[in-house]
């Protein structure tokens, strides 16, 4: 009788302990569920980034200047330009995104919140080492299922005059003068004489050609624009002088690939 009531109460003794184990796993399960469910709340709810299904795009166009970026030559949509988007507040770029055909980019599945959306631009102002600066839009995803639509990001390009599809002709004719200036000795059309071209209100010639033998020049790859050709005469008022000036014509390039033909040149020797 003895022995069957030290079972008995070995087995409530056991009993009680797998109890007590029980419980403490079943806290310690409920401990991890509270930790799990916290870290989806802040996931959810967390700051900018990735794992929404909102949308951020735009489109980056192009201002393209001279050398001097005094003249605009040209405006377009640019492709295959990279554009960077900043989460919040983070200290580098999240991710980037290569503009298509018609300079359109587009940042998908994103979260509410702020963000900064930049392209590299040339600095025109000299004050970055670089030569380029961030050109940046900032804003702003209100809430779930968004599509924010940024005004165009522009940048600044530049090219040389002579990287466009234009071109300009003409021809020099020469009066050919005896030293007094009093009579022409002959008139022809000019080989090898030297043809300057400006740009706009540019003082400077950017290029320069030798005529062919039948006295004929050409300008080729020109941007639109203003242009000025001359070629170096002796001055009609005063044709004793051995002074030579700019006997010039000037004329614009519209369109992409005009072809301008400036006639006759007539300079004196």
């Amino acid at each position: 009788m003895n022995i069957s009531l030290c079972n008995i109460y070995r087995n409530i003794l056991l009993l009680q302990q797998n109890l007590k184990t029980q419980i403490w796993n079943l806290q310690q399960m409920r401990k991890i569920e509270s930790i799990v469910i916290i870290a989806l709340l802040v996931l959810s709810c967390g700051k900018e980034g990735e794992g929404g299904n909102s949308v951020i795009t735009g489109r980056v166009l192009s201002k393209v200047y001279d050398n001097s970026f005094t003249h605009l030559l040209n405006t377009y949509y640019k492709p295959g330009t990279d554009v960077y988007i900043v989460y919040g507040n983070s200290p580098v770029y999240n991710d980037h995104f290569e503009t298509s055909w018609d300079g359109t980019f587009r940042f998908e599945y994103l979260r509410k919140g702020d963000y900064k959306i930049f392209v590299y631009s040339i600095d025109t102002t000299g004050e970055n080492a670089s030569g380029l600066y961030p050109a940046t839009i900032l804003t702003t995803i209100p809430g779930n299922n968004s599509t924010v639509t940024l005004a165009d990001i522009e940048i600044i390009e530049k090219c040389d005059y002579d990287d466009g599809t234009g071109s300009i002709t003409g021809k020099i004719y020469i009066l050919d003068y005896n030293a007094e200036g009093t009579a022409i000795i002959e008139n022809y059309y000019g080989a090898d004489e030297d043809v300057f071209i400006l740009y706009g209100d540019d003082p400077y010639s950017f290029d320069d050609v030798k005529t062919f033998h039948d006295g004929t020049f050409r300008f080729s790859n020109l941007v639109r624009g203003i242009y000025t050709v001359y070629a170096l005469s002796r001055n009609p008022d005063d044709k004793t002088s051995r002074k030579l000036i700019p006997m010039s014509i000037t004329d614009t390039i519209e369109y992409d690939y005009e072809d301008i033909d400036v006639g006759e040149i007539v300079i004196l020797k």
